[in-house]
């Protein structure tokens, strides 16, 4: 029981899971990442008009379409040190510095293989569940 966290491709515009439904990046209690990628949703709600609550619940298996703007965005934030999550005991805020720091390296190839997708025309998807 806890955070999921992954992220894939699809090819644009059908919609299909690049390499079938495999999720090249996965991440397990994620807590700082999950709160920079809620963040981002509630963000591109708010730019479409949509109302959001800002309640946690819904985000939850959610997916998420990252553009260029964003992953430069995040890549920023990684560089400086994700903020602290306030995300609670399921998503390992207890330990998310400590996540933060084993997952630092994979955050950054996310990025570098995100714009990759992207330059190729694919639309890349964050997803989290729990």
């Amino acid at each position: 029981m806890g955070l999921d966290q992954s992220a894939y491709a699809r090819e644009q515009p059908s919609g299909e899971h690049i390499g079938g439904d495999k999720h090249p990046f996965y991440w397990r209690k994620h807590a700082r990442l999950q709160s920079w990628m809620q963040r981002k949703y509630y963000e591109k709600q708010d730019t479409t008009g949509t109302p959001c609550s800002g309640d946690f619940a819904e985000f939850n298996c959610v997916p998420l379409s990252l553009n260029q703007s964003d992953i430069d965005e995040l890549k920023c934030h990684l560089e400086a040190g994700l903020p602290e999550s306030e995300g609670g005991f399921f998503w390992g805020h207890q330990f998310q510095g400590e996540s933060a720091k084993e997952y630092r390296e994979q955050d950054l190839k996310f990025c570098e293989w995100a714009t990759e997708q992207l330059a190729e025309g694919n639309e890349v998807i964050y997803y989290c569940w729990w």
